[in-house]
């Protein structure tokens, strides 16, 4: 996002805080115009580093260009953005769902599959190592989920998918 961020001094910042028992959501965006696939490999590992420090909400965003960025700008003098009207409004409601079937890649070197690959491995990635070497989160994770109540977002998603697989069987019967 062309900020200069500094990763060593955020991991140590996510270290303290962890150390605090706090909970920490840890948010990672990828698929940048001139992003190449081993600028977004980084960023999974660095996920999963994160993960391992015990960071066990990291979430994977794949780059947006919205209204008012220059990266939103440039891709639309490009013409690779909805003209502005209905059909932008749609194309902003789409994205807000984070809908991994409908991901597009703005990046000129990864394809919109690789994308939609790549968000699957990162969030799978960074959940396994979290649960590889802090096992005991895992417990509390299950609860929550057991019990409908979350506390962080990766709560919210494994209790969705339940709820749809059971919805499926159900409805099959």
């Amino acid at each position: 996002m062309l900020k200069k961020v500094d990763l060593k001094k955020i991991t140590e910042k996510a270290r303290v805080i962890l150390d605090s028992d706090m909970v920490l959501k840890m948010q990672i965006v990828f698929g940048f115009p001139g992003e190449k696939h081993r600028h977004i490999w980084q960023s999974i590992l660095y996920g999963m580093k994160l993960a391992y420090y015990g960071v066990g909400n990291v979430l994977f965003y794949r780059f947006v260009p919205y209204p008012g960025s220059a990266y939103f700008e440039q891709l639309h003098k490009q013409g690779r953005l909805p003209p502005l009207g209905p059909e932008f409004d749609k194309f902003l409601i789409t994205n807000v769902y984070n809908e991994l079937s409908l991901m597009e890649s703005y990046s000129e070197y990864v394809s919109d599959r690789w994308i939609q690959i790549y968000m699957y491995l990162a969030y799978g990635l960074s959940q396994l190592t979290f649960f590889f070497f802090h096992p005991l989160q895992m417990l509390g994770m299950l609860k929550r989920i057991i019990m409908n109540t979350p506390i962080v977002q990766s709560d919210v998603l494994y209790i969705n998918l339940i709820r749809k697989r059971l919805w499926f069987l159900f409805k099959e019967a």
